[in-house]
């Protein structure tokens, strides 16, 4: 050093011994070694004294969940190296964005609050959790997130994606006597995570290798993170390339760090305040690429992922130890299982001549989506022809019938089941409809397996109650003689849809007449 500046850079040493010490005496040397030597491997070039404690303090949330925050802060703000935190408190997340089973880091501070706090956590799907952090000046905690039904107080707040969380802090005392609130805000959304399964791979001087993560699942993607490890001696020699399913070619770095070892624990992220280009080997933590994964929002997460790493020099090698995608995806809204309706609704089964099948939303119908069969041992297939009509905003199928089982007013006397194909049966994205009803896409709808289904046709029966008797006899009097556009003109008794009531289908009745047709 220049002779003017010995003297400065000898105190500024021992200004920050001192601090060590400090905190060395306060939380013991064991807890506090470890903290210093964690901080070494998020340090940038040329860091500051300032910027050096701040990265201690990120070790203790990175190791400790924040136990030592206000230890490791006092101990720099009495040798000036940290300025004391403002009387005015103020809250921080530890992210934008967390997945149902995440833990959400919650950071106050304030300068003049009590040893405990509290602070309140409110989300959008009705849950309501009050969490006590402990500290001095610096506050920091974590609340579990999950799934399943609100109970609120129960300490885990229960969410779903599409909620938004609010954490809220009280400050009594702003420093003037005033009391105010400050909050904070992010959004659950659904994160899955898929890791190489072709990895370890050798790392070959002035050669390319790469390895694949194949996404089979379905969604559209909302944000994209990738984290790698990286053995190598000499990491200026390395470039990384993700090549996404839509083939569009994503930088995450390109000859950085020098004459440094590894990459460990690095996370490529869009929202992360550090580039990538500013951090130093090993790179542990996040970091933004040289290309942002921004353009993939909206697109389809499913497909070939293809990580390139390309070594440009000689004599240093290395390895890929392993890496993964963390893919947050707006879930495919479930097709729930659809509405099957006989003859508008009507009790009456002396004809089936419409069955009307609807569903929740617009959906994709495949070819052989229904299949009709005539139930018991004189029964087979019946031709179904679907007619679909999306005018309302959800798809309606009106199904057809033709073929053995059918005559000209329908379906003729029988027990039918429908199967509704849940394959056949998709979103715009592919995902299959829940077609049993739990929960879970998948799963083909079965109609008329069951009596209580009521799918059958039997001439005469106007009440649906599987028997001809008096009371149809009674209906039927009453219609007799009339034609299609008379107030007393009733369909059900219209046997061979000729738009009149009479001989023909009296003796079609009388067949049926005091009979009774079981379930088969």
């Amino acid at each position: 050093y220049p002779d003017d500046l010995v003297g400065q850079v000898h105190a500024d040493g021992e200004i920050w011994s001192r601090a060590l010490w400090d905190l060395n005496q306060d939380i013991g040397a064991a807890a506090a070694d470890q903290l210093v030597l964690e901080s070494h491997f998020m340090l940038p070039g040329g860091a500051s004294m300032e910027t050096a404690a701040e990265m201690i303090l990120l070790a203790d949330r990175n190791l400790n969940d924040g136990m030592y925050q206000g230890n490791i802060r006092a101990a720099f703000v009495d040798r000036g190296i940290l300025e004391p935190l403002a009387t005015a408190g103020t809250i921080a997340l530890d992210g934008n964005t967390y997945a149902v089973g995440d833990s959400i880091g919650i950071e106050v501070n304030d300068g003049n609050a009590p040893n405990s706090i509290q602070v309140s956590v409110t989300s959008t799907s009705g849950d309501s959790e009050t969490l006590t952090l402990t500290g001095a000046a610096t506050y920091f905690g974590t609340l579990p997130t999950g799934d399943g039904a609100v109970s609120a107080g129960d300490g885990i707040l229960q969410a779903a994606h599409g909620d938004t969380f609010t954490v809220s802090y009280t400050d009594a005392d702003d420093g003037n006597g005033n009391s105010f609130t400050v909050s904070a805000s992010a959004d659950i959304e659904n994160v899955v995570v898929h890791h190489s399964e072709d990895t370890p791979t050798q790392i070959i001087d002035n050669r390319t290798i790469t390895s694949t993560i194949t996404v089979s699942d379905l969604g559209t993607l909302l944000d994209v993170d990738l984290q790698l490890d990286i053995t190598h001696s000499f990491v200026g020699d390395l470039t990384a390339v993700l090549t996404a399913p839509n083939g569009t070619d994503y930088t995450l770095f390109e000859r950085i760090g020098g004459n440094g070892d590894n990459f460990t624990q690095t996370m490529f992220d869009d929202d992360a305040t550090i580039a990538i280009g500013d951090g130093t080997a090993p790179f542990t933590g996040t970091f933004r690429g040289v290309d942002a994964f921004a353009s993939l929002n909206g697109t389809s997460m499913t497909g070939d992922w293809v990580l390139s790493i390309t070594d440009s020099q000689s004599v240093d090698q290395g390895t890929l130890n392993g890496w993964s995608l963390f893919l947050a995806v707006e879930p495919e809204n479930l097709i729930e299982t659809p509405e099957v309706v006989i003859n508008d609704s009507s009790v009456a089964r002396s004809v089936i001549d419409e069955v009307v099948v609807s569903f929740d939303s617009i959906v994709n119908v495949g070819a052989g989506a229904f299949e009709l069969i005539k139930r018991g041992p004189s029964g087979g297939i019946v031709d179904v022809t679907p007619v679909v009509d999306n005018s309302s905003g959800s798809t309606v199928v009106t199904l057809e019938f033709s073929g053995a089982f059918t005559g000209a007013a329908g379906l003729i006397d029988g027990n039918y089941q429908l199967t509704v194909s849940s394959d056949l049966i998709t979103s715009s994205s592919g995902t299959p409809m829940d077609g049993d009803g739990d929960g879970v896409p998948g799963g083909d709808l079965v109609f008329g397996d069951t009596a209580s289904d009521r799918f059958f046709r039997f001439f005469g029966d106007n009440n649906g109650d599987r028997s001809v008797n008096l009371f149809d006899l009674l209906a039927f009097r009453q219609t007799w003689g009339s034609s299609d556009g008379d107030a007393a003109f009733n369909g059900q008794f219209d046997s061979n849809a000729d738009g009149t009531i009479n001989v023909f289908d009296l003796l079609a009745f009388r067949n049926n007449y005091a009979e009774t047709f079981d379930f088969v």
